[in-house]
């Protein structure tokens, strides 16, 4: 093989390296070519492509071309959060499409009513109706629009915090133990927050030492239990504390 190229002539040497250099662009081809069967075409971004060219003078010395870059503009993929919440009569978190390949229009169907999307792909508003809505979002580019994507959007309603207290004795003497429960539950459409639950020890009767439930603590004759946050429709809690009958 080394004594057929060293008898080649400059031509003939000219000649296989062009060749060589031609087989080499179409394996590339062939390779990009798979590439893309292989990704899905939701995630392709912009086509971008820059053609290049090698070559030789009479006296063997290698040089190189590059051409333009051409772009080919594909459409976008919407690729913000799937979810977004916000409470009734408050001002909602504004939420920003996100795609890719440079989106020069948003649309969304469906939104719940006081919410608007502006032209920046930015939903805002303040919700006036409570309950969960099926977002439709689109963006558009040049080369058309995305897929349709779904954001679920949940408005949570007012809270509405129920107590009931309860005593294990409807009549009791002198000496007696009598206890207390107060049931609280949070029956509304929105979360409750910040809840402070308070009970004053009843005119004659003492209460029963560590008989208080449910982080609660005295001050005075008055029980106060923090309980911080209560979800909309979530079980019933209870909090408790015993007297005795003077």
């Amino acid at each position: 093989m080394l004594r057929a190229l060293a008898s080649m002539s400059r031509t003939e040497v000219i000649k296989m390296n062009g060749f060589l250099r031609m087989v080499q662009s179409q394996l590339q081809m062939v390779l990009a070519a798979l590439l893309c069967l292989a990704l899905p075409a939701a995630s392709w971004a912009n086509i971008a492509n820059t053609a290049t060219a090698t070559y030789s003078d009479a006296a063997l010395n290698n040089y190189t071309a590059t051409s333009n870059a051409v772009t080919t503009v594909t459409p976008p993929v919407i690729t913000s959060a799937a979810t977004a919440s916000g409470n009734l009569n408050s001002a909602f978190t504004p939420y920003q499409i996100t795609a890719t390949n440079s989106p020069t229009s948003y649309g969304a169907t469906g939104l719940p009513t006081g919410l608007t999307l502006a032209t920046t792909g930015i939903i805002s508003g303040t919700p006036t109706v409570a309950r969960t809505f099926a977002v439709t979002l689109t963006a558009t580019n040049a080369a058309g629009t995305s897929a349709p994507f779904t954001l679920t959007i949940t408005i949570k309603g007012t809270p509405s915090v129920v107590l009931t207290k309860s005593a294990d004795k409807t009549t009791a003497i002198s000496g007696a133990v009598i206890t207390y429960t107060i049931q609280y539950q949070n029956t509304g459409g929105g979360d409750a927050t910040n809840l402070v639950i308070k009970d004053v020890i009843p005119t004659g009767t003492t209460l029963v030492t560590g008989s208080i439930t449910g982080g609660g603590t005295l001050s005075g004759s008055t029980i106060s239990w923090t309980i911080g946050t209560v979800t909309a429709g979530a079980a019933a809690q209870s909090v408790s504390f015993k007297v005795t009958v003077n």
